[in-house]
C-alpha cells in the first residue's frame, strides 16, 4: 500500500480538533487478542496529521493544506 491508501484508511479516524488521540488500528486491531486496545496514536496539529501504531508500527502522515484534491505524504 502507498501513502494514498494509508491516508484513506486514517481519514475517518481524524477529528477536527488539534491534539493527540488514541484509536483502534485498522491494520492490526482485528487480529489482536485484546480487540478493545487502542494502540494507534493520531496527532493533528493545524493541517498536519501524523499517526503511529504502537503495536504493528504502521505510521504515516499528511498535510491537508497541500492536498489540492489529493493527499500529500509526509516522510
Amino acid at each position: 500500500m502507498g501513502w494514498q491508501d494509508d491516508n484513506a484508511e486514517i481519514a475517518n479516524l481524524v477529528a477536527g480538533a488539534d491534539g493527540t488521540r488514541k484509536s483502534r488500528c485498522p491494520r492490526c486491531s482485528d487480529t489482536r487478542r485484546n480487540k478493545a486496545d487502542r494502540p494507534l496514536s493520531i496527532t493533528r496539529n493545524g493541517t498536519e496529521v501524523l499517526w503511529y501504531c504502537h503495536h504493528c508500527g504502521w505510521k504515516g502522515g499528511y498535510d491537508e493544506a497541500k492536498r489540492n484534491g489529493n493527499s500529500v505524504g509526509i516522510s
